[in-house]
């Protein structure tokens, strides 16, 4: 929670645009984002890539659905993020 709070502050509500992370703030987004995406997956009780698949397949209905879909979200974000911090 500690690496959220540090995010918050340099945040700037409503405003768009790009967002430019010094190499310590794009640790504290990754850290922060695995935290989440952990917590998430513990709930959903994920214990392998392979769960991935069936959390996917559940119906609209679950009311699991849009944890898994913030679980995925979440995924991608880190993913992005990582991508972009290495080098080409």
């Amino acid at each position: 929670m500690r690496d959220l709070d540090s995010l918050a502050s340099g945040a700037s509500a409503g405003a768009p645009g790009v967002l430019e992370l010094a190499p310590e703030k794009a640790r504290h987004w990754l850290t922060a984002l695995n935290d989440l995406r952990l917590a998430i997956g513990t709930r959903l009780e994920v214990t392998d890539e392979d769960d991935g698949g069936d959390l996917l397949r559940l119906p609209d209905s679950d009311p699991r659905k849009p944890m898994v879909m913030a679980y995925f979200w979440l995924g991608g974000l880190q993913e992005t993020l990582v991508e972009t911090l290495m080098p080409e």
